[in-house]
């Protein structure tokens, strides 16, 4: 435990400084290091491998991501740690979400919210919610990503809040309830998110209105802050 413990810091800490292959790689070392499998041991893979999972999804690695978060999940399950379930089926749902793939989305969304509510974990359960809501927005269907909504947004979690200025960015552009003014609260919101993903979508949804509204000017400098971006 000792030594794994030695390369897990050395792989957490050096996130900022070193290139994050090189991270993920203590990472895994710090795993190997952990041959045997009592309760302390698969407690501190599970940790392990959520963090390798978050660090994958930051690089927009999210099928990799998602094999950490089902090896997270496994262990959780042999641990009969349910809070770690959830959020290793929750994180699958996202990463099926950043991928596009709605349909997996919300298979892996909906066994969250089943286990929380079988757990009592209400807010856990809100913030699963308003990942279905996304995945449902995203496949068309605002109405019922719209009922699922948290009834008011000091219930959402801080760290859904980019989630839910997304979500809510649809609905105020999209939906009978257009309103330009909060639209673009929202899309202010996602582009000072931290998270690169929401940052490139409201700069992506910026200029597709630029470009359709002639605005060449506006879409030249946005092209230019998507490509920083990437």
């Amino acid at each position: 435990m000792e030594k794994a413990d030695s390369l897990y810091n050395y792989a957490h800490v050096s996130m900022d400084s070193l290139p994050a292959m090189r991270s993920l790689l203590y990472y895994q070392k710090a795993i190997d290091a952990l041959a045997s499998n009592d309760t302390a041991s698969l407690a501190r893979k599970t940790q392990i491998l959520s963090e390798m999972g978050d660090l994958l999804a930051t690089q927009m690695l999210y099928r990799e991501a998602i094999d950490k978060y089902q090896l997270a999940y496994d262990y959780s399950v042999a641990l009969l740690d349910t809070t770690n379930m959830i959020m290793a089926y929750q994180c699958i749902g996202d990463m099926y979400r950043k991928l596009r793939d709605l349909g997996e989305a919300v298979h892996y969304y909906d066994l969250a919210e089943q286990l929380a509510i079988q757990s009592k974990q209400e807010k856990t359960r809100i913030s699963i919610a308003l990942r279905l809501a996304s995945a449902f927005m995203e496949n068309g269907k605002l109405d019922l990503a719209i009922e699922l909504l948290p009834p008011a947004p000091y219930q959402v979690d801080s760290s859904d809040e980019d989630l839910y200025n997304y979500v809510m960015w649809h609905i105020y552009s999209f939906t009978n309830r257009e309103n330009k003014d909060s639209a673009n609260h929202f899309l202010q919101k996602m582009k000072e998110s931290s998270d690169i993903y929401y940052r490139k979508y409201a700069v992506d949804a910026q200029l597709t209105a630029a470009i359709r509204n002639g605005d060449m000017k506006g879409a030249y400098w946005l092209e230019r802050e998507m490509a920083r971006l990437n």
